[in-house]
């Protein structure tokens, strides 16, 4: 009996641990786009409106904003400090944006 188990476990656990490397999983097709990294910020009227940051010459693909996007968003937070439009203004959110989508 313990010969028998042992023969339909094997093939079990091993269709298990090949199952992940088999069944594909689903990826984003869009992961070379040209993204910006989008800051709301809060307006005098308490309404959030994004502010685009990203260089036409030299597009994020979205790969690298997502994984860096930390880092991105505190590197433009730090550069607002400086703009007297936005000085004085908290930041709420921030995200990747596909730059085929800024209006």
């Amino acid at each position: 009996m313990k010969q028998i188990l042992k023969l339909v476990r094997r093939p079990a656990i091993l269709g298990a641990a090949l199952l992940p490397l088999v069944a594909p999983v689903a990826a984003k097709a869009d992961q070379n786009e040209a993204t910006a990294v989008a800051i709301w910020f809060v307006e005098a009227d308490g309404s959030a409106k994004p502010y685009y940051f990203h260089d036409p010459s030299n597009p994020l693909p979205r790969w690298s904003c997502d994984a860096r996007l930390d880092y991105l968003t505190k590197k433009f937070f730090r550069m607002t400090r400086s703009n007297p439009d936005l000085k004085n203004k908290k930041a709420v959110k921030s995200a990747c944006v596909a730059v085929r989508n800024i209006e």
